[in-house]
């Protein structure tokens, strides 16, 4: 995972009267998934890589929040097109499988920051409010293919960006609803050093919303993309990429559909 830009910034109201406030704001984290899918000529066998997810169920929240609290910057689709020789690849290629004559790389990114609410207090420890969160996704995609490929491969290939896709567009959504469900939960922060431990506290919850960012897009779209790849095995069946397409997305729709629902028989509302 690349590095990861870390800021704090931290403005406190000018008056120490009581009841008085003062905002923090986290540190910058993000997190990011590498997934590289791989095509295949006919007769040949394909080799692909599945990216880490971790697995957290979504909150839902229900409570009011106001429209200030929540940005979502939904930043476009970062897309590039390359060829290669398969004698001799560029060094910045994927690692691939001499046989493999497509490949694509999909990158799920999300980036948050959260603002907390502290009371000012002599107490050795107080407990925070999260006040407002920030949250910027991204996708990036690279397509290889090798020179003078038949056009199936590259058919193939763009079958798979189009998936890609389609679980980005609802990214911003999905970040939106998890800032909803953050705002208001309390954290406890310890005085005695006091950023060092708003950045612990904070730290369990931007690393939750991030996993769980990225449960709805990228570990979604790592099903499909599965189901795609099982359904023309790897574009040596004569299948229409597009069709493919259509079915692993409603056989993904499904599986989600009963995942949530074993989630809420396993978790029932009280």
């Amino acid at each position: 995972m690349p590095s990861v830009p870390r800021r704090t910034d931290e403005r406190d109201e000018p008056s120490p009267k009581r009841n008085s406030k003062m905002w923090i704001h986290s540190p910058l984290r993000r997190v990011e998934t590498d997934v590289i899918r791989a095509a295949v000529l006919p007769s040949r066998r394909s080799r692909f890589v599945f990216g880490l997810v971790l697995w957290i169920a979504a909150a839902i929240s229900g409570h009011a929040v106001p429209p200030s609290a929540v940005t979502v910057e939904k930043t476009p689709v970062q897309i590039e097109r390359k060829t290669f020789d398969p004698e001799n690849p560029p060094a910045n290629m994927p690692a691939h499988a001499p046989l493999e004559a497509g490949l694509c790389e999909s990158r799920f990114g999300c980036e948050t920051q959260i603002e907390v609410s502290l009371p000012h207090s002599r107490k050795k420890a107080v407990q925070g409010t999260i006040i407002a969160m920030k949250l910027k996704t991204q996708l990036g995609i690279t397509l290889w293919v090798a020179e003078n490929s038949p056009k199936k491969i590259s058919d193939h290939e763009e079958a798979h960006r189009a998936i890609a896709e389609h679980y980005y567009a609802t990214g911003d959504a999905v970040a939106h609803r998890l800032a909803v469900a953050a705002i208001g939960r309390k954290v406890t922060v310890a005085m005695r050093d006091k950023k060092p431990a708003i950045e612990e506290a904070l730290n369990d919850l931007q690393n939750e919303t991030l996993a769980m960012y990225l449960n709805e897009t990228a570990r979604r779209c790592n099903f499909a993309q599965d189901r795609f790849d099982a359904i023309t095995d790897h574009s040596r069946n004569p299948i229409p990429e597009r069709d493919a397409e259509a079915q692993a997305l409603q056989e993904e729709e499904a599986h989600y559909a009963e995942e949530v629902h074993g989630a809420k028989i396993a978790s029932p509302t009280p």
